[in-house]
């Protein structure tokens, strides 16, 4: 960008000499711009690294929410054949007959037995969202169930969530988080219990959750515990009920998808923070730090295509190794603008650190409130003006 000068001239000379040096100081006229930055963008960003890359996980944005912002995330539990827990002699006996019942449940599955174990990858989210819960009545979950045998229609499941720790071991092997029991169902039927998502698309066109699959109630405390969960899953068949031979030929075929319906609608803890990516600055970073920028001090007005953050800090902050603080710029956000001012002595600490200018950056709430992203969120123009105090060494 050209930066067009309206200036004071001071000649630094004396009586009977040639000006050396020529002191400008003054101001540049404001300049405003339309733009489109596109925040929700940055989001999908933010919220697909919070997830991990895990394969077997996958978020679809969903655009037939258009009030709030909204993804689906899919996850396979179970894709697999398998062979059962069954005691390999009396599987013979077994496969010679057309059914059997058993006394007990008999457990077909167990994932306590698989070397990938299913694990939910939230612990990022709190990384992401510090002092931000999902509002528990708006996510919804559920639970998708196919096989290539009848059987599934009469088989329950058991479902436990477990908090992991740092290490990636089980918190409390005795304490599962959500304990889900699918009991045996007949509204479980083979094709329509597929949850249909089209796994290869990143859209989801719908405004609700695929129909016929089962609720799992109070998914949201998985959400805001943002820690890593293992998915310990037992398919069982239970006692009293005829199961067939051909059941134990080693073609037995079972997935059990879980799909998450998750607007981005807050609850707001007093003190929450949310971070942006460190690029996030990195254009006005250049500008300050250009060689032969003038600049002394400059004023950034950013607009918002809504209020989103209204009543929010968006602060910029960078502190030593020691934790001391090197630079804190400390703006509110009111309305549907924000306006960054950055000081003298803040330009002169910034250019100080050159490359190391690597600061944290987020958006503080000092109160606690609500907060729902639409789906138009994005920064629609901005406006720089800048103060300048430079000095013109003629002699070069």
């Amino acid at each position: 960008m050209k930066i067009i000068n309206i200036f004071l001239i001071l000649l630094v000379s004396s009586a009977c000499s040639m000006p050396k040096e020529i002191r400008i100081i003054g101001s540049t006229p404001t300049f405003r711009f339309s733009t489109s930055m596109n925040i929700n963008e940055m989001l999908v960003e933010m919220i697909e690294d919070a997830f991990g890359d895990d394969d077997g996980i996958k978020i679809f944005d969903c655009p037939g929410n258009t009030d709030t912002q909204t993804y689906l995330i899919h996850m396979m539990a179970i894709d697999q054949e398998f062979e059962t827990c069954v005691e390999i002699q009396v599987l013979d006996q077994i496969m010679e007959v057309e059914s059997i019942t058993f006394r007990n449940d008999l457990v077909l599955y167990s994932s306590e037995k698989d070397e990938n174990p299913l694990v939910l990858p939230l612990a990022g989210l709190g990384e992401l969202l510090n002092g931000f819960n999902f509002n528990p009545h708006e996510i919804k979950a559920r639970l998708y169930l196919h096989s290539n045998h009848e059987i599934i229609e009469d088989v329950k499941m058991d479902i436990d969530f477990f908090a992991l720790d740092e290490d990636g071991k089980i918190i409390d092997p005795n304490m599962p988080l959500i304990s889900l029991l699918v009991p045996k169902s007949p509204a479980i039927k083979i094709e329509p219990a597929q949850s249909g998502i089209d796994l290869d698309s990143k859209i989801y066109p719908y405004a609700q959750l695929p129909e016929y699959g089962i609720d799992i109630d109070d998914f949201a405390l998985l959400l805001n515990e943002k820690k890593e969960f293992k998915v310990n899953i037992k398919v069982i068949h239970p006692a009293y009920t005829p199961i067939q031979g051909s059941v134990f030929d080693n073609n037995l075929f079972v997935s059990a998808e879980v799909v998450v319906w998750l607007p981005l609608d807050f609850i707001v803890n007093e003190g929450a923070k949310l971070e942006f990516p460190s690029d996030f600055f990195e254009e006005i970073d250049d500008i300050i730090n250009s060689a032969t920028n003038p600049i002394d001090s400059l004023n950034i007005l950013l607009g918002f295509s809504n209020n989103t953050f209204d009543g929010g800090l968006f602060i910029l902050k960078q502190v030593t190794e020691e934790g001391g603080k090197l630079l804190e710029i400390i703006n509110s956000l009111n309305a549907q603008s924000l306006n960054i001012s950055i000081s003298s002595t803040d330009i002169k600490k910034i250019r100080g650190l050159g490359s190391n200018f690597k600061p944290d950056i987020f958006i503080y709430f000092p109160v606690a409130t609500t907060l729902k992203f639409p789906r138009e969120l994005s920064i629609i123009s901005i406006s720089l003006s800048a103060n300048i105090d430079y000095i013109l060494d003629l002699r070069n």
